[in-house]
C-alpha cells in the first residue's frame, strides 16, 4: 500500500472513530441528563446508590462565557492549555501519536477537544478530552488548538467526565493504577472500600490494578509503550516478582509479553518460585585420607 493509500485509510478510519465517539458521548450526556432530571439533580438518586462513574457531573458548574456559549468551537495558543490533573488515561504510546501527527500535517485537527476555563488564571485552559490530540499538534508542530467550552468540574466529578468523554479509547489497567492512585493520593476518597464503591468495582480487582505502582520506573516506561498487553492480573504478579527479582529480570518478563512469548501462567509459576525461600545449601565435605 502506498503512503498516499494509507494516509487516506488512516484518514477515513479517524474520521468515522471521531463520529463513533461523538455520538457516544452525546448519549451518555443524554442518559446522564434524563436521570437527573427524574431524580431532582441528586447523583445519588439517580444511580440507586454510589455515583457511578458513567454519571455526568453538574455540581459546582461555573458558566462559560455569552460568546462561548454561542460557538461551535474556539482557538486557543497550545501552550496555555494544561492537561487535566485527574485524567482516566496516563498513556500514549509514540506510534499511535505520530500516526495522529501525520494526519494533522495533511488535514488540520479534524475534532475538536473539551476543555474548562482555568479558574483563577485568565487566559488558561485544562482539557478534558483530546490529550493525544494535544500532543500529535505539538509534534505536529501546530501551536493552536481547537476547543469546545465546557462548564468547570473539579476533583472525583472531573475524573468521571474524563470517563465519559474517553468513550473510544477504553482505559487500560495500567491508565486506571495511575488514574485511581491519583485520586487517593489527593484526598477524593479516603479509603480503598470507598474508591471501589465510587468506581463500582470489587476490592478485588482495585488490589490487583493499583498493584502496577508497585512496579521500577524503568519497567513502568516499558508498560506505558504497550498498556493494552497487561492486564490486573498481570501487574500483580509482576509486582509480586518485583518483590524477589532483580530489575534485568523484571524487564525481561515484562518484554517477553510485549512480544507474545511470556503468558499469564508463565508468569504465575515464576511469582510462585520467586515467592519460595530458597534452601539453605549444605556445606561441602572434603573427605580425608589418612
Amino acid at each position: 500500500m502506498s503512503k498516499k493509500d494509507r494516509a487516506s485509510l488512516l484518514s477515513g478510519s479517524l474520521k468515522s472513530s471521531m463520529a463513533s465517539e461523538s455520538t457516544a458521548v452525546d448519549d451518555r450526556f443524554r442518559a446522564a441528563e434524563e436521570a437527573l432530571a427524574r431524580s431532582g439533580g441528586n447523583l445519588m438518586a439517580a444511580s440507586g446508590g454510589a455515583a457511578r462513574i458513567a454519571d455526568v457531573p453538574t455540581q459546582h458548574a461555573q458558566a462559560t462565557t455569552a460568546a462561548e456559549a454561542g460557538a461551535a468551537w474556539v482557538e486557543a495558543e497550545i501552550d496555555l492549555v494544561e492537561d487535566n490533573p485527574e485524567n482516566s488515561r496516563d498513556s500514549y504510546p509514540e506510534d499511535e501519536i505520530g500516526e495522529l501527527a501525520e494526519l494533522i500535517r495533511q488535514q488540520g485537527q479534524l475534532e475538536p477537544a473539551h476543555a474548562m476555563r482555568h479558574p483563577s488564571e485568565p487566559g488558561r485552559w485544562i482539557l478534558l478530552s483530546g490529550h493525544k490530540r494535544k500532543r500529535a499538534l505539538i509534534r505536529a508542530a501546530v501551536r493552536v488548538i481547537k476547543l469546545i467550552p465546557t462548564d468547570y468540574v473539579a476533583g472525583m466529578e472531573r475524573y468521571k467526565l474524563s470517563l465519559a468523554y474517553n468513550t473510544h479509547s477504553r482505559e487500560t489497567a495500567y491508565d486506571n493504577a495511575r488514574s485511581w492512585s491519583k485520586l487517593l493520593d489527593a484526598g477524593y476518597v479516603r479509603t480503598y472500600d470507598e474508591l471501589a464503591d465510587q468506581l463500582a468495582i470489587s476490592k478485588s480487582l482495585l488490589s490487583k490494578t493499583l498493584a502496577f505502582n508497585k512496579l521500577p520506573e524503568m519497567v513502568l516506561a516499558k508498560v506505558r509503550e504497550h498498556p493494552r498487553k497487561f492486564g490486573p492480573a498481570a501487574g500483580q504478579l509482576l509486582s509480586q516478582i518485583a518483590q524477589h527479582a532483580d530489575e534485568d529480570k523484571l524487564l525481561s518478563l515484562v518484554e517477553g509479553v510485549i512480544e507474545d512469548r511470556v503468558t499469564i501462567r508463565q508468569l504465575e509459576a515464576e511469582a510462585a518460585r520467586a515467592g519460595q525461600p530458597k534452601k539453605a545449601r549444605k556445606p561441602k565435605v572434603n573427605s580425608r585420607q589418612y
